[in-house]
This record gives C-alpha cells, structure tokens and sequence, in this order.
C-alpha cells in the first residue's frame, strides 16, 4: 500500500490533491467527502491518501509524512480510528452502517480524526442509505 500511496496524486488528480491540502493547511476540513470516479483511474489509492494525511500525526505540509506512528499505523492497516466497510454480498447493509455510527460515537486513540471509509457507497442499499441519513 505505502507504494501505491507515494505515486499518489497521479497527474489527473493534481487540482483535487492541491485543494485538500489546502483545507488541511488552514485546518478546514469538512465532515465528510466524497471522492468519485471512474473504476481504474487512482480512485481508491488517492482515498486511501486523503485517509492518510487525516491520521498523519506530522503538523508540517504536505501531508501525509508516511513515518509518523499514524502514518505507519494505516499503511499496516492497523489504524484504530479508522473503520472501512466493504459490500457484503454485492451491498452495503444497514448493520455495517450502524457498526460504522456506533464506531464514530467512541472517543479517538490518537490526535487525528475518526474515519469510516464506504468502499463502493453505490452499494450501499435503501435500508443503508436511510439509516446513514438519519
């Protein structure tokens, strides 16, 4: 993964990558972002990114360092204040996304944020969404 995260931002994504570091220079960063795109074009790597810079425990930019203890503790996907939720059986289901609220209402471990990352949140399904709304 660290790999695949230094090569990001890839050339097409340089404008969205100069403007998150932006928000995070001037500690604007809104509650929730939704990064979309086309399957195979950088998508995930550069989500994983943003992850990164939220949990990297360096207060100098650009971030993220990828050697602080947050840095480190993502690349090994070992993060405590992260929750990825994945499609079960093609859907996301309105169990995962009270999981994924109950996670939130717990304290942090570290100094950074709290983040729950909805891999494909297209599949996400009508119970899901409405849950998540509320």
């Amino acid at each position: 993964m660290a790999q695949t995260i230094e090569q990001v931002p890839y050339p097409w994504q340089q404008d969205a990558w100069q403007n998150w570091q932006r928000y995070l220079s001037q500690r604007k960063v809104p509650h929730a972002v939704l990064v979309h795109g086309r399957s195979g074009c950088g998508i995930e790597d550069f989500t994983l990114k943003i992850c990164c810079s939220l949990l990297c425990e360096e207060d100098n930019i650009p971030k993220p360092c990828l050697k602080c203890n947050g840095c480190r503790l993502f690349l090994s996907g070992n993060h405590p204040d992260i929750l990825v939720i994945e499609a079960e059986q093609e859907q996301i289901k309105v169990e995962q996304v009270r999981k994924a609220i109950d996670f939130l209402k717990l304290s942090r471990h570290y100094l950074s944020h709290k983040i729950v990352l909805f891999k494909e949140v297209d599949s996400l399904n009508y119970a899901a969404t409405n849950s998540l709304l509320k």
